[in-house]
């Protein structure tokens, strides 16, 4: 069974979540335009999870997105979509196992901006 087959079976589970990725920032750019992908690609969230840091209205949002896209850029930052929730994350470590795409994803917001 492959990587990606196995982890679809966890979204069945509820340990995963399917998720949507519309564009991405590629680091070869200096620019770094985000570059639309129509249509968006499927990626399974695994390990999500939203911390708020004490004392602050600061959150922090990480988790790990695995994709089956076949692509050369040095992915730097990604938007997902969950449901009708889009969100842009910072990639913070991105390798190729069995095929498929694994990008450690985090995001920072403060509450109420």
């Amino acid at each position: 069974m492959s990587l990606f087959a196995t982890l679809s079976a966890a979204v069945l589970t509820g340990a995963a979540t399917p998720v949507s990725i519309t564009a991405y920032q590629d680091a070869s750019s200096s620019a770094r335009p985000w570059q639309q992908i129509v249509p968006p690609v499927s990626g399974i969230m695994a390990g999500a999870a939203v911390t708020t840091e004490p004392g602050t209205a600061v959150s922090r949002a990480r988790g790990v997105l695995y994709t089956q896209y076949a692509t050369t850029a040095r992915i730097v930052r990604v938007r997902v979509q969950v449901g009708q929730v889009e969100r842009v994350y910072d990639v913070i470590s991105s390798r190729e196992v069995d095929s498929v795409l694994v990008l450690e994803l985090e995001a920072l917001w403060e509450d109420g901006a």
